[in-house]
């Protein structure tokens, strides 16, 4: 499969990054370079070789959740610049 400087500009678009016409066509020959060597991946017979996840034997450790005593509203927000109804209040920093 071969990237075009389409799907380049398709895909910055739609992650909102604006390309000049130089890295339009360097990410156009990179990811063309990371789509065929995975192709080349897809050619590798593995016919004899087991699925695996991890090499390690791993298990998830769980705990059990405890409740414990934390330290008090009022002291945690003592030194909050602004706080609301109890909370931190932090300004909006996200723009559409």
């Amino acid at each position: 499969m071969q990237i075009t400087s389409e799907d380049v500009l398709h895909v910055s678009k739609l992650a909102k990054l604006y390309l000049n016409d130089d890295e339009v066509k360097k990410f156009t020959k990179n990811l063309s370079d990371i789509v065929n060597f995975a192709d080349r991946l897809n050619e590798i017979d593995v016919s004899g070789v087991s699925p695996t996840a991890a090499i390690l034997p791993l298990q998830n450790v769980f705990r059990k959740d405890k409740v414990e005593k934390s330290m008090e509203r009022e002291k945690i927000l003592q030194n909050a610049p602004e706080k609301s109804y109890g909370c931190f209040w932090v300004k909006n920093k996200i723009v559409e």
